[in-house]
């Protein structure tokens, strides 16, 4: 859904609104306990999911073409490793885990 040339601003700022929700969450969630019960606020949760559903409904997503090939996981597997040996300073900066 994402042209190729702006990928890496869009993976920018999706990992930047992650951290922002990750710090503003929680900060949130003390105020609002300080002023409302927990079941008010539960209900606010319910709310903002059914808002969130509204452009779901309304926004049309186009369908994704299938590839002509249909490889099995053993392929992928070995283009996978094939990646990994060809670019080993890609590997070198791989985090797995946190």
């Amino acid at each position: 859904m994402v042209p190729k040339d702006k990928l890496s601003r869009m993976n920018g700022l999706t990992y930047l609104f992650s951290g922002a929700v990750r710090l503003v969450g929680p900060v949130s969630a003390a105020v609002l306990l300080q002023f409302w019960q927990i079941q008010q606020i539960l209900w606010i949760d319910v709310l903002t999911f059914l808002t969130a559903m509204v452009p779901l409904f309304l926004i049309r997503i186009p369908s994704v073409r299938a590839s002509a090939k249909n490889n099995s996981f053993k392929d992928e597997f070995k283009q996978g490793v094939q990646f990994r040996q060809t670019r080993k300073r890609y590997a070198d900066h791989c985090h797995f885990g946190h």
